[in-house]
Formats: structure tokens, sequence, C-alpha cells
């Protein structure tokens, strides 16, 4: 085998584990973003349920963020339908954890269920629930998304040196 195409494969080694690397980061940034968006939700939920009497649905599709629009099918006839499509059509690449998923559930779960101040309390009380999950996130994004793109190409790196 000749020593440029030792290289070249080298080099595409080193590439993919660098990429790799860059994936898990970019996993990790995207769960905070998507949290993040969930709680701009959330708040502009409490405002729709505090001043709208437009019934639950209405209010859902009036205040999701664009970044999470698309994971919702406002053509459903029902909440639990609607709910359950939007916790479904998130991609993986968004990062989202068990508990994420869990606490996303919930929050659906009894939505529309109470009267009005039951609704704004039950927001609240996921607010600070979510606000815990969002602070994990960004501290985990800080400390690992470095980590995770030098160990990608650093394993790239040993494989190669170990193929030489």
């Amino acid at each position: 085998m000749s020593f440029t195409l030792k290289i070249v494969g080298a080099m595409c080694v080193v590439l993919c584990t660098t990429a790799v690397g860059f994936s898990m980061s970019e996993k990790l940034r995207q769960r905070s973003l998507f949290l993040c968006a969930f709680d701009r939700f959330l708040v502009s939920m409490e405002t729709q349920l505090r001043y709208s009497t437009d019934e639950i649905l209405s209010l859902i599709e009036a205040s999701t963020p664009k970044e999470i629009k698309a994971y919702f099918d406002f053509d459903s006839s029902d909440l639990y339908t609607l709910w359950n499509s939007f916790l479904t059509s998130i991609p993986a690449s968004k990062g989202l954890r068990e508990e994420d998923f869990k606490l996303l559930y919930d929050f659906g779960e009894n939505l529309g269920s109470t009267d009005v101040e039951g609704q704004l309390s039950r927001v609240r009380l996921f607010r600070e629930m979510l606000s815990e999950n969002y602070e994990n996130s960004v501290e985990e994004y800080k400390s690992k998304s470095k980590i995770f793109k030098l160990l990608g190409f650093f394993v790239g790196a040993a494989f190669t040196i170990m193929l030489f």
C-alpha cells in the first residue's frame, strides 16, 4: 500500500472521529436551545391562559415559538393527539434526555384539565422544573463540549499513530 494512500486514510479517520466529537457537542447545544424555546412557550402559554378565553388548542398554537412549532401537528382534533405527536416528532438530534421527555409528557398530560388558576400554577411549577433541566444542560455544554471535540480529534490521531 502506498504511503499517500495511508496518509489519506489517516486524514479520513481523524476527520471522521473529529466530526463525531463535534456532533456530540452539537447535541448538547441543541438540548439547551430546545429547553430555552420550550421555556418561552411556557411563558407565552401563561400569558395566553391569563388573558385569553380561547380553547386550549388555540392557546397552544398561539404560544408556540417558531423553533418548536414544526414539531406540532395543529391539524389534530384533540389535545392528547396533538401532544403525543409533538413528543414523537422531536428528533434525536435535539439531544433531549429521558428526564426532559418525562417533564414534557407530564406537562401535556394534564394540560387543560383544571381551571385557569390551576393551569397557571401548573405552568409556573413546570417552568421551575424546566429551569433546572435547562441550567443542567448549559453546565453540561460548558463542561463537556470542548472535551468531546478534542476527544474526537485525539482518538482519531491515536488510531492513526497506531496504524503507522
